[in-house]
């Protein structure tokens, strides 16, 4: 997995609206997939990432999150990010905003709240896939950072990018409810 921006730019900025709370339409991000009502995903995790100019960072995601019967999501996503010598890059938390689960796959959005953390208009897109018994569960994440207006708050299939690489997690696991 690597540090990806989504179309995040000042030329390509969309979010969701404060007050009406559906995304903004636009062409050049991916299709938001909603909350699925009931869904639960909690846990913590930790993965090394070993592509260049990020190799041997080590981030953790811890995340407690729910979906009641409405579709309202509610959760709380931790992060940290060390560098290879053990230096704090990065760390906080986020609101969970949408949790989408299908088949042993968790989707999760997480924005950081305006006014916390060092990077603005911060969002994490993240794919958790269940490993089973036997096997450990793996990630694919994605971010939105610094970009003029809020990260969506919807749901993001990092599917829409082929190049991301899915990484095992080291240490810890999620458990995936629906």
């Amino acid at each position: 997995m690597k540090i990806a921006l989504l179309a995040m730019t000042a030329a390509a900025a969309v979010g969701t609206p404060a007050a009406a709370g559906t995304p903004v339409a636009d062409p050049t991000m991916p299709p938001p997939v909603p909350s699925t009502p009931g869904a639960r995903v909690r846990g913590v995790g930790q993965f090394t990432y070993d592509e260049p100019g990020v190799q041997g960072h080590r981030i953790r995601f811890s995340i407690r999150a729910k979906v009641a019967a409405s579709g309202t999501t509610n959760g709380v996503l931790g992060y940290r990010h060390l560098l290879p010598d053990g230096q704090v890059l990065g760390e906080g938390y986020a609101e969970v905003t949408c949790v989408n689960v299908q088949q042993g796959t968790a989707l999760v959005a997480a924005v950081v709240r305006e006014g916390h953390g060092s990077v603005r208009n911060h969002g994490f897109y993240l794919k958790i896939v269940d490993g089973g018994e036997r096997r450990p569960d793996h990630i694919e994440t994605l971010q939105a950072q610094d970009g003029p207006t809020r990260p969506p708050r919807y749901c993001i299939d990092t599917a829409i990018d082929p190049t991301l690489k899915r990484y095992p997690i080291e240490h810890g696991g999620y458990q995936i409810r629906f």
